[in-house]
């Protein structure tokens, strides 16, 4: 959103950042653009004052368009805008398949009224009815900074992981897939960048599996594009995600890719070109992956240099230009809440 903010401003337009919740901003944000905090305009941390607020501050200021990203924001925003005549734009971030009941009726009922609709993957798309699917577009996160600038390096017998120690990511499955096949590439050691609520129990899971000396928690770094470039291999074993930020970082890089079957995983990797893509929590499919690749240096710098020439796709200016040649589409096209 920020990254998006401050280019729609460094293009000369007049760029607002409306913050529903928390007084909190943890990227930058250009001083072009105006941030508000509805939580200090209306004194309050009721989701109905907010929404009241907002729907004035809207009709005061007259935007050409308002895109309101995560669920519960563009409910919020959808339900605080009924019957004015301004476009909103819904991102969605995250797999829907993973919502209960209440949630997912509500976003079904509010997404009706959206003009257009942005997410991150075709099977996320597809979850949507043909109706809503005829207004929504797929756009990719952009990978930005120095990605796109690395050195040559000399690799080190390392494959990388990148997420928080949670129970999403099913860090037991891929470790135990990866002692599998430990003993026939022992120069290899696997590095798990993050860090979250079950580091203990994912640490003990390591001792039990006798993989210490294998495995390492190397917790937060503000350097993972530069370890990334160190390493040979990149791999997530996620029972469910969005689009993977650290997927996309890892394919621009040119690394190659082993990651389980979740959302976004089948629309960047084509399997045995620039990665595999197993079933998810498919201990035995996981571990063959890696024995194919690891046993096969050439296939995978073959599979790096295809995901090296996939990295222009997901630059910010080209990211920037799909959002805006959308809004522009949704502007002038009329399209009404």
């Amino acid at each position: 959103m920020s990254l998006l903010a401050n280019s729609f401003a460094n293009r000369g337009n007049e760029v607002e950042i409306i913050c529903l919740n928390k007084h909190l901003v943890f990227y930058p944000i250009d001083e072009k653009v105006k941030v508000w905090f509805a939580e200090e305009e209306t004194r309050s941390r009721s989701i109905m004052k907010k929404m009241v607020w907002l729907r004035r501050h809207v009709k005061e200021r007259k935007p050409d368009v308002v895109i309101a990203f995560m669920l519960e924001v563009f409910c919020a925003t959808l339900a605080s805008l009924i019957g004015m005549r301004v476009p909103v734009v819904s991102s969605e971030r995250i797999d829907p398949h993973f919502f209960g009941k209440a949630k997912g009726f509500l976003r079904w009922v509010l997404l009706r009224r959206t003009a257009h609709l942005v997410v991150q993957t075709e099977r996320i798309k597809e979850f949507y009815s043909p109706r809503l699917q005829a207004r929504t577009t797929i756009i990719r996160n952009p990978v930005t900074g120095k990605v796109f600038s690395l050195p040559e390096v000399d690799k080190e017998n390392r494959i990388i992981a990148v997420g928080r120690l949670a129970y999403q990511k099913n860090y037991p499955m891929m470790f135990r897939a990866f002692r599998k096949v430990s003993e026939h590439f022992p120069q290899y050691k696997l590095c798990v960048y993050g860090d979250g609520p079950q580091r203990s129990e994912i640490e003990a899971g390591i001792a039990a599996i006798g993989m210490e000396d294998k495995i390492v928690l190397a917790g937060k770094s503000d350097k993972i594009i530069e370890e990334m470039n160190r390493s040979k291999l990149f791999v997530m074993s996620s029972d469910y995600e969005g689009m993977s930020n650290a997927l996309l970082e890892a394919i621009c890089v040119g690394l190659p890719v082993i990651s389980t079957d979740v959302s976004g995983a089948s629309d960047l990797i084509e399997q045995g070109i620039n990665g595999f893509v197993t079933p998810i929590g498919d201990e035995e499919a996981f571990s063959l992956a890696l024995e194919k690749l690891l046993g096969d240096e050439k296939l995978m710098y073959t599979m790096g240099e295809n995901n090296r020439r996939k990295a222009g796709d997901f630059r910010e200016d080209r990211i920037v230009d799909q959002w805006a040649s959308l809004i522009t589409h949704v502007v002038e096209g009329g399209e009404r809440v």
